[in-house]
């Protein structure tokens, strides 16, 4: 809370270790559209949740892009991206779960909205496939620029593009979206 008022839940840092000083951009970084960028990201999540053995549903690879999504990255920070990719499976299920209890405290009705996204991570257990899985997805949204995308710490730049909306017709086939009437709406442009 800050005068009062509750504070937006993208105040969510990853556990920040390493050097201090600025972050610059990854090597052979070239920039592109927003737009281009998500469906590269999403491409290369689907790609990894596929080519792993767990056979979840799509929870698990939206639910790790979400919380990752709630994470920033600022310009004169640690580098959030590196040190998550140093995490083993079993700590970024420790980690993911902390970034969820951390936004129940923040905005809890946020929380509860996100049920869908996150209900993967209150099983009591996670096998290792699964854990594995979600590593998988974690690096290829990582090392394909997720956080260039979604961590900004400006709201316009984080709210370019729509990475959920985008991943999430990635992940279902085109008869599984036409069968429960689910269609994206891309965003309109201005005139």
């Amino acid at each position: 809370m800050v005068n009062g008022r509750r504070t937006p839940a993208r105040g969510l840092r990853a556990d920040p270790v390493g050097e201090r000083g600025g972050r610059g951009r990854r090597a052979g970084f070239t920039p592109q559209s927003p737009d281009h960028l998500a469906m590269s990201i999403c491409q290369k999540v689907t790609r990894a949740w596929h080519g792993s053995r767990d056979r979840g549903g799509t929870e698990v690879p939206v639910g790790v892009v979400a919380s990752l999504a709630l994470l920033e990255q600022p310009e004169d920070g640690p580098d959030v991206t590196a040190h998550l990719l140093r995490f083993s499976p079993q700590q970024l299920v420790a980690h993911y779960r902390r970034i969820w209890a951390m936004l129940w405290l923040i905005r809890p009705e946020l929380a509860d909205w996100a049920r869908p996204v996150r209900s993967w991570l209150e099983q009591s257990e996670f096998g290792r496939e699964r854990a594995d899985a979600v590593h998988a997805v974690t690096q290829a949204a990582l090392q394909a620029g997720l956080l260039d995308v979604t961590g900004s710490v400006d709201p316009y730049r984080r709210s370019q593009v729509d990475v959920l909306g985008v991943l999430l017709r990635e992940l279902r086939s085109v008869g599984a979206s036409q069968a429960i009437g689910e269609f994206h709406t891309p965003r309109t442009r201005p005139i």
